[in-house]
């Protein structure tokens, strides 16, 4: 239950998943942190205390075992020491979870993402959640966010790949029973349509069995290409990475995901007094 507060007031508050309440402030910023303690099932990352129940806390930074693991790495995702914490890690130094100026990290993403594909919330789900894909060169699994900014790669800023080897991947979540083969695909082609480098790899995203469980059905998608193939690219050449259903054909996602143009939707609502006014 969504409780609005005629307020600017700088706060919010969440009561596990039965009801949360926010002001007008940060223009809905309040709202989606708020909702996302409540319907994602996430925990505040500014605090000082480990709380295990939580997908977005953990008691260790080990990145063979923490709760995140497969998505290390992944757009900022690493292991983050929370406020002054002894034990209490996170997975990014900036999420709509710890600061209102961020937007949510990738394991909130997902966390929300599961919940919402939950029977329990919906008589539709969806068979899968792909997180926005992009391209880099290498990082490390924990990169601080400017090692992981200077990695990326686009139209751009292309020339910068030469002799680095290029990744295009993405976090795929199986809601369905049954594996699901992905077909990613990674091209790079010149001004005149000569195809400079290319490589395409299958990954099998598992069965979902377990909805509680971060790590059942989740699976991390990528193609590369080794860096010996990457040379010759100028400013011009065009980059066409897929995320691609091999049952259907269906693309999923690209490396223009993220830039995509999306619509506006108007929400409005009344309230309708005892006398109907």
């Amino acid at each position: 239950i969504p409780i609005l507060a005629n307020s600017y007031a700088d706060y919010g508050l969440a009561m596990y998943s039965y009801y949360c309440a926010f002001t007008l402030r940060d223009e809905g910023k309040v709202v989606a942190h708020e909702i996302g303690h409540t319907l994602g099932q996430v925990m505040d990352e500014y605090n000082s205390y480990y709380n295990w129940g939580f997908p977005n806390s953990s008691d260790t930074n080990d990145p063979e075992t923490i709760k995140w693991k497969t998505l290390l790495g992944f757009r900022y995702t690493t292991i983050f020491k929370a406020a002054n914490a002894v034990n209490h890690y996170t997975p990014s130094s900036g999420c709509l979870m710890r600061y209102l100026n961020w937007q949510y990290c990738e394991v909130c993403k997902l966390s929300i993402a599961r919940r919402l594909n939950n029977s329990s919330f919906t008589q539709s789900p969806r068979n899968l959640y792909v997180a926005i894909p992009d391209v880099t060169t290498e990082h490390s699994i924990t990169p601080e966010r400017s090692e992981y900014n200077d990695s990326r790669i686009n139209e751009q800023n292309i020339e910068k790949a030469n002799g680095h080897e290029l990744e295009f991947r993405t976090i795929i979540q199986n809601f369905e029973n049954k594996d699901k083969p992905i077909e990613m695909k990674l091209k790079i082609t010149g001004a005149d349509g000569t195809v400079k480098c290319e490589a395409t790899e299958t990954v099998t995203v598992p069965a979902q069995s377990n909805p509680d469980n971060l790590d059942v059905g989740l699976a991390s998608c990528s193609v590369k290409i080794p860096k010996e193939k990457v040379t010759g690219l100028t400013a011009g050449d065009k980059i066409e990475g897929q995320v691609i259903d091999k049952e259907t054909g269906e693309v999923l996602a690209t490396d223009k995901t993220e830039t995509q143009t999306w619509k506006n939707v108007n929400i409005s609502y009344k309230i309708v007094g005892e006398d109907g006014d």
